[in-house]
């Protein structure tokens, strides 16, 4: 019987074409094993593994791709940046472009800032937008990316505002300081304040940092507030900053301390706890030190006597050590871990 000339077309076009990753020496077969496969190749860095993760990036599964974007990222690889900018731009699974959104944040190459960008504005999925906000904080590339993030600090969604005000915790300056604390202090969600005042204390944890903002409160100019990206009026934050600190004080600190002190929810309570104990300063060590007598949640407490720890509060070991008999496992495991931190290394 003849053979077609169809047939053999076919046929060579099989054996010429690249192997799919599946089909390579090492790679499994089966689905969920070559995900696995994928996220043992993040690390220790190899450019082989770069090369089989880039193939499983075009898998046929979005579980596969997705894990192998997340390992790309692991992988820090340059090689990687065009590939991860396509699977952003062009996935059809969500998961898989949220996946890659992550992984360029890995890279630490601002050439992904543009696609990023494009990803937090216009994806059709939350789940991307708030990928890309996160990455886009932790490429520190304020200036041309707080547009982006004050847009999501206007959406309906909570998800996209506590997206962007974790993202905002990797920036520094009067502009980021500023739309958190809006956010501290006037979202509805408890989730997106607690995003915030986390964020908050890791943003102007340094004291330059802090003068830099409240020089800028300080000004009491409207035009400081740039409508383009500031989603809460400037009338509004000042009256609520009006109940927190007069202009020459410490307007971050104040504003944590005002949370930790008032804010019905307890996460809330808890995050300006931690974010307390980012500032390195002792003003927030009485503030702490009465959370951790007083405050009715357990995880306020624990978490106000993990921040007096990280503070290296050395005036703090005997509330510390009474916290070791609180009825709450997590306040006594933090109170004894805080006790290790000041004994290797007391200051305030």
């Amino acid at each position: 019987m003849k053979t077609s000339i169809a047939v053999l077309l076919a046929a060579f076009t099989a054996l010429a074409a690249p192997a799919a990753a599946a089909d390579k020496p090492g790679v499994p077969g089966d689905p969920a094993a070559r995900a696995d496969y994928a996220r043992r190749l993040a690390s220790p860095f190899s450019r082989k593994s770069v090369g089989i993760l880039l193939d499983l990036l075009k898998d046929p599964l979005p579980a596969v791709r997705t894990q192998a974007a997340l390992s790309l990222g692991e992988q820090g690889y340059a090689r990687a940046l065009r590939p991860l900018r396509a699977a952003l731009a062009r996935d059809t699974d969500p998961g898989v472009r949220a996946a890659a959104a992550t992984a360029l944040a890995g890279l630490q190459d601002r050439h992904a800032v543009p696609a990023l960008v494009q990803a937090a504005d216009k994806d059709a999925s939350d789940d991307v937008k708030a990928a890309a906000l996160v990455s886009l904080g932790k490429l520190e590339d304020g200036r041309a990316i707080i547009p982006s993030f004050a847009k999501a600090l206007k959406s309906k969604d909570a998800v996209l505002r506590a997206a962007a005000a974790t993202a905002l915790g990797f920036e520094r300056g009067y502009q980021p300081a500023r739309l958190l604390l809006g956010a501290m202090l006037t979202d509805p969600d408890a989730a997106v304040r607690a995003a915030a005042a986390d964020a908050a204390g890791l943003c102007c944890s340094a004291p330059q940092d802090r003068e830099i903002v409240n020089a800028g409160f300080a000004a009491n100019d409207p035009t400081l507030f740039d409508p383009l990206w500031d989603p809460v009026p400037f009338e509004e934050v000042r009256v609520r900053l009006g109940k927190v600190s007069a202009p020459d004080e410490e307007v971050v600190l104040n504003s944590l301390i005002y949370a930790l002190g008032t804010d019905a929810s307890p996460e809330v309570r808890a995050a300006a706890a931690e974010g307390l104990g980012h500032s390195y300063s002792a003003a927030a060590v009485p503030p702490l030190l009465a959370a951790l007598k007083s405050d009715a949640s357990g995880a306020v407490r624990a978490a106000a006597a993990m921040a007096l720890g990280d503070l290296r509060a050395e005036g703090a070991k005997d509330a510390l050590t009474a916290a070791l008999q609180d009825k709450d496992p997590d306040v006594r495991m933090d109170a004894e871990t805080a006790l290790e931190l000041i004994a290797d290394d007391g200051s305030y």
